[in-house]
């Protein structure tokens, strides 16, 4: 790589975030959970009437509602298609006994066809039967807002990874057509043209599955992008991963490996050894302002010249 300015210039472009005020929490899907028709059931448990053989029959009568009662508690099981375990105390055990010796593991999916009464028990013990009859009647929209909203908030990592690579892929767009960008890609994932015209390609894309793969005439680049809000080990981890692509890479014919990161998470000493390092690392600025696209293409022209 070019010689560039210092590491300790370079991270004074990073920024501090990627959020828009409407990015914190998404209320426009939790309210779409919220006024579902099943949470006029729920509110029979504030008014204190609801049983146990009453939550069996809405259950075997509505098969979404099971799944629906998970918001009672949390949502990321669900999104994460898990089923819920838990340790149940074996009848007869010592009560100072450990958790190996006393309590058995139990689970349920949540979902419909599940076995409610099951499903009933294990939130009867989680308590929430007992915060649900203090609700003043008719609350338990409020109550279901408060408990999505709060869960939201763990959904933001998440989030900003997905806006990192919207705003990656929108800043690549400038200069590359939609057909030479694929997203997400695996060997497998490569498009059917590429794979024909580019046997080498074949051969030399990783196992791993890159955010971006892109073609600049007839080379290719495999871009992963991240965003570093805050300092932590998973810096460490993630530049280490990718000094071994890259130098991996570097020894291929039509493949090169770049790294596109933002964040002030980012200023920190393993990026800056990779940075030192001369391997390719850009953050969001220099591929808005033109020096990523000047750098891939100027670097196009160079390997032809070679090969």
């Amino acid at each position: 790589m070019d010689s560039r300015v210092s590491f300790e210039e370079w991270t004074k472009q990073l920024r501090h975030t990627l959020y828009k005020p409407t990015d914190y929490i998404d209320y426009t899907e939790i309210q779409k959970k919220c006024n579902s028709d099943l949470i006029a059931y729920l509110n029979r448990w504030s008014e204190k009437k609801f049983t146990k053989s009453e939550f069996v029959k809405i259950c075997n009568e509505y098969p979404s509602f099971l799944e629906f009662s998970m918001m009672l508690f949390t949502t990321r099981f669900k999104e994460r298609d898990q089923p819920v375990w838990w340790l149940e105390k074996r009848k007869g055990s010592n009560r100072n006994g450990s958790l190996i010796d006393t309590y058995d593991e139990k689970s349920t999916d949540f979902k419909s066809g599940s076995d409610a009464k099951i499903a009933y028990d294990f939130l009867k013990k989680t308590a929430v039967f007992d915060e649900l009859k203090k609700l003043t009647p008719g609350s338990m929209h409020a109550f279901i807002l408060g408990i999505e909203a709060g869960m939201d908030t763990n959904a933001r990592k998440n989030r900003t990874g997905t806006i990192m690579e919207e705003t990656v892929e929108i800043g690549l767009k400038k200069f590359i057509p939609k057909t030479d960008i694929c997203k997400q890609c695996t060997k497998e994932k490569l498009p059917d043209e590429w794979k024909k015209r580019y046997p080498q390609l074949v051969k030399d894309y990783p196992k791993k599955q890159c955010d971006f793969l892109v073609k600049i005439g007839d080379f290719f680049y495999a871009i992963e992008v991240d965003f570093f809000s805050k300092g932590g080990s998973k810096q460490n981890e993630t530049a280490r991963g990718y000094t071994d692509l890259y130098e991996k890479l570097k020894k291929t014919t039509c493949l090169r490996f770049i790294w596109i990161t933002d964040g002030k998470g980012a200023e920190c000493t393993p990026i800056k050894e990779y940075y030192d390092g001369g391997r390719e690392l850009f953050c969001l600025n220099e591929l808005y302002n033109g020096t990523v696209e000047k750098y891939l293409k100027r670097k196009d022209i160079d390997v032809k010249k070679k090969l």
